[in-house]
């Protein structure tokens, strides 16, 4: 059950939901599945949520207080299947990923990174995989919509006014085009 005032963000871990919109978090819920491995780049309510519903979670976080907060959480929760990795750098976090590839990659960091993230994320992402951007309609966005336009994507917004980003998008990678960088 997500709350009324879910948008303004301040118990997502306590609902163990991720902070994007509640749209997105009902998609979600229906396509995910428990053999789905998972990138996300923004640790949070959406690292128990994706920990508790699919196999795997690989999760990146660039602010070192939120890190040791998750960390402190995951070891609470007794979450197993979550890898928290704290990282600075785009470079860093591709280092340590190697050749892996996930079932859907989430994007909700901090805003300079996103748009380098999300030309990267095909390339992440398993054929028919899903990447989603979270506040994909804000300035710090500009031109993630017109690079997946090129990459055979089947695009899904969820959009909210109360959103602080006005919405949430699921890029679904058709088959070969995923691979493509």
């Amino acid at each position: 059950m997500i709350p009324a005032n879910y948008w303004e963000g301040t118990m997502t871990v306590e609902f163990e939901y991720p902070w994007i919109t509640p749209g997105a978090i009902c998609e979600l819920s229906q396509f995910i599945q428990p053999h789905y491995d998972v990138l996300e780049f923004g640790s949070g309510g959406s690292t128990l949520f994706f920990a508790r519903r699919c196999r795997s979670v690989t999760s990146f976080e660039t602010l070192s207080p939120w890190y040791e907060k998750m960390k402190t959480v995951l070891s609470e929760k007794k979450i197993g299947n979550a890898k928290l990795v704290y990282a600075t750098n785009i470079e860093d976090m591709l280092k340590n990923l190697g050749s892996s590839r996930f079932d859907v990659v989430l994007i909700d960091c901090v805003e300079t990174s996103r748009v380098d993230l999300a030309m990267k994320s095909p390339s992440l992402a398993k054929p028919g995989g899903v990447v989603i951007v979270d506040n994909y309609r804000a300035e710090f966005c500009k031109g993630i919509d017109e690079f997946f336009r090129m990459k055979c994507t089947v695009q899904k917004s969820f959009d909210d006014l109360h959103w602080v980003g006005e919405g949430t998008k699921l890029y679904y990678l058709t088959g070969a085009c995923s691979t493509q960088g």
